[in-house]
């Protein structure tokens, strides 16, 4: 059989060195002359391997006629013959490479390339045959034949390209191997020092050796362990040298940069070799330039975030979020760091004296935002350094207020006494919730919500927190000082957001009886309608109706007063419509925070007066006489003698009434550029007493809540040792505050002498629910 004459370039890479001409090639097995053919084949193989131009064809012929011969083939002669060609010729690069001494690896470089192209080209073309029926084929009992019975018998076997390659490991790579490490190991050095080198036969070099392991099917025993570790044992050697001596000459700060730079410069270096080293050398990197360092690194830090250096924490952050456990240092100076700078501006803001809720919660929001700031650009918001800054605002805004200074002498640390900060809280927000000298626009009211809210998530006390703003809202909504609804109804909703609904249930209720109010006013004012002309006289009368369990108005600041007879009627008539209108309900008059209006038509003009009720009874009362006695004003008001003359000197205070020898008169000759006039409640700030009465009452409800608390626990565990009743109702109570373990065992025995508990017989830690 006989193929077509045809026409076809075989090119050999960019050097376009095979060629192939117009040929006709019999495929019949014939006699050959092995001695002339390979003598041909092998002067063919020199020009190859020198990429010279060759009859690639004519090459391709002669070997399958070798391949195909008869009477038997010369497959097994030409494998040998091939083998020791690559032996001669790999002999003869490595003494022509060792001539080349001060340039070993670019020579290395150039043999290679020329070497690697010829064997790439011996199997692709000239071999293809031999390879794919002589040597592929051993495995293939149907076709056993002399030689694969030759092949079988060696240990190892290979198509001639990788015999090509196996004969330069063997001939050129292991007996320079040291010598070209070592020239590589100087580049990289020259690199690193920031000479002018290039690189490029490095990689070179490197992708050999690559390529010689995948040949022989063990890539770990040639370039991880001949080139791969030399390289990461000089890589450590040189960088732990630099990190020591750079730190002690010229510091931490410009060494942060130093290593920023050197690693990013080894990972550019990392792409000359095998892939799966850059994981080991940036680790390598890491481990000198980070971890060896960071002792040093985190003695700095302390002062970085003191001076807020951002740029340099910044470093700090990138470097040792590198390693395991980097962070560990570096978390506890932040958190020291907001600690420190908590107390320090709060030692500042009690330095003027008694504790300014304004300028006390001031500073702590002023440090939050501060601390907030710093971990968002030093540390990009990492979910690590939020959680310290959490732990750490918590620490100083939980711990007692320091004492103001007396003369002399320097703040107290930790004062003794109850918990104020959440007390100064709520007197804060009372301050931007009230109107009055703080109206602040809406963007500025938003954001002052925002900062407390973000602040109340720190107290642990928030059942303080809860007593003194209902109080402080109560008051906000009866005397109509609330700023807006829509900004009380934020507040709720942020707190909501933090306790959930029952912790600001009554709160909402509160808002609800305000609003529900507009309809029953409107109600008695038709009720009015229907009982004749001008019911009440001249008298506009307006009630709020408060639900009892929602409001904190008991107390002791309520007291008994006779009302103005102008007064009298419209209590009455306002009594009879809603017992009408609504059975059932008692209404209990809470004249301490009624306020009125007065007009006094005795005077130069028609002033009118903004009073509170007793102001209103006692002012009233000079309507029966021109001067009264304390005394008389006691008994016309019926206040107690203290609460008649606070409201007295109020009104002297304001000039509407003076003093007289031995009691008070109408000043008559009152002026104003004003015609309403707004009295000030003298002495009416909220006194000690009254705020110690609202402490008790708090830790009355928190008896309550953990005798509540006990008994849940109980009914749904039935029974339960002591340590872990304690560890539940830690657990259970601590949204709403700490509760302190004396606190929790005296409930427990309250309960066991209500016989809601009892104690085990046989055990004593032990307790039972008693259904």
């Amino acid at each position: 059989a006989r193929r077509a004459p045809h026409k076809r370039r075989h090119q050999t890479g960019r050097h376009n060195h095979t060629t192939a001409h117009n040929t006709t090639m019999s495929l019949s097995p014939r006699v050959v002359n092995f001695e002339a053919t390979w003598a041909a084949i092998q002067a063919d193989l020199v020009k190859l391997f020198a990429l010279q131009s060759i009859e690639a064809i004519s090459l391709y012929t002669e070997v399958y006629k070798l391949c195909t011969a008869v009477p038997r083939a010369f497959s097994e002669e030409l494998y040998g013959k091939v083998r020791l060609f690559f032996e001669a010729h790999t002999d003869q690069l490595c003494a022509q490479i060792q001539a080349h001494q001060s340039d070993l690896l670019d020579e290395y470089a150039r043999c290679w390339a020329k070497f690697s192209e010829g064997c790439k080209y011996c199997d692709l073309l000239i071999f293809r045959y031999f390879n794919l029926h002589c040597v592929n084929k051993v495995s293939d009992s149907k076709q056993k034949t002399s030689f694969t019975s030759f092949l079988v018998q060696r240990e190892a076997f290979h198509e001639i390209g990788t015999l090509g390659l196996i004969s330069w490991c063997q001939r050129v790579f292991e007996p320079l191997k040291s010598r070209l490490v070592a020239v590589t190991l100087e580049l990289l050095r020259q690199d690193r020092n920031g000479e002018a080198v290039s690189l490029d036969r490095v990689m070179d070099f490197v992708n050999s050796v690559v390529k010689l392991g995948l040949q022989k099917g063990n890539v770990p025993g040639i370039y991880v362990d001949d080139v791969e570790a030399p390289i990461l044992r000089d890589t450590e050697s040189y960088y732990t040298r630099e990190a020591t001596a750079y730190i002690l000459e010229n510091g931490v700060t410009p060494y942060l940069e130093k290593a920023e730079n050197r690693i990013q410069e080894e990972q550019q270096r990392a792409k000359l070799l095998h892939p799966s080293t850059l994981p080991k050398l940036t680790e390598l990197v890491n481990t000198v330039l980070v971890e060896g360092t960071k002792d040093d690194i985190n003695r700095e830090c302390e002062a970085y975030l003191k001076n807020q250096k951002i740029q340099e924490l910044n470093r700090v952050f990138r470097l040792l979020s590198r390693i395991k456990g980097g962070f560990t240092q570096v978390l506890e100076s932040t958190h020291s760091w907001v600690v420190d700078s908590g107390r320090e501006a709060l030692k500042a803001a009690v330095q003027g004296g008694e504790n300014d809720p304004q300028r006390y919660i001031d500073a702590l929001l002023a440090v939050h935002r501060e601390s907030c700031a710093v971990v968002e650009r030093a540390f990009f918001g990492d979910a690590h350094f939020v959680a310290a800054l959490d732990k750490a605002c918590r620490v100083f805004v939980n711990e007692s207020p320091p004492s103001p200074p007396t003369q002399g002498e320097e703040p107290a640390q930790q004062p003794q006494g109850p918990p104020r900060v959440p007390e100064l809280l709520a007197r804060y927000c009372d301050l931007f919730l009230r109107k009055g000298k703080q109206n602040l626009d809406e963007a500025a009211l938003d954001e002052r919500l925002r900062d407390v809210i973000n602040l109340f998530k720190y107290v642990d006390e928030k059942d303080i927190f809860q007593k003194f703003y209902s109080k402080l809202l109560a008051r906000r909504l009866i005397l109509s000082t609330s700023v807006s609804d829509d900004a009380e109804r934020s507040m709720i909703s942020g707190l909501k957001n933090v306790c959930g609904f029952e912790y600001v249930n009554k709160l909402s209720r509160m808002l609800t009886d305000i609003a529900v109010n507009s309809d029953t006013a409107e109600a008695f004012r038709e009720h009015l309608r229907t009982l004749g002309p001008a019911p009440l006289g001249k008298v506009d009368f307006s009630v709020l109706v408060l639900t009892a369990g929602s409001w904190p108005l008991q107390g002791p600041q309520t007291c008994a007063c006779n009302l103005p007879v102008e007064l009298e009627g419209c209590v009455r008539l306002f009594t009879e419509f809603y017992s009408n209108k609504n059975t059932g309900r008692k209404l209990n008059w809470l004249h301490h925070l009624a306020k009125g209006e007065v007009r006094a038509p005795c005077m130069k003009r028609p002033y009118e007066f903004q009073l509170t009720n007793y102001q209103m009874a006692v002012l009233l009362a000079f309507n029966a006489a021109e001067s009264l006695t304390l005394d008389a004003l006691g008994l016309a008001t019926g206040l107690p003698a203290e609460e008649a003359s606070r409201d007295a000197q109020a009104l002297v205070d304001a000039r509407v009434l003076y003093r007289t020898g031995s009691g008070f008169a109408v000043n008559t000759a009152f002026t104003s550029k004003r015609l309403k006039i707004r009295v000030g409640s003298s002495g009416r700030a909220e006194r000690p007493e009254e705020n110690a009465a609202t402490y008790k009452s708090v830790d009355d409800d928190r008896a309550l809540l953990v005798q509540a608390c006990i008994v849940r626990i109980m009914k749904a565990r039935k029974e339960l040792k002591h340590l872990q009743l304690v560890q539940e109702v830690i657990t259970q109570i601590a949204g709403r505050f700490q509760p302190p373990i004396s606190l929790i065992k005296k409930c427990i025995e309250s309960l066991i002498e209500k016989e809601y508990l009892r104690r085990e017989d046989k055990e004593s830690d032990k307790y039972s629910y008693v259904a």
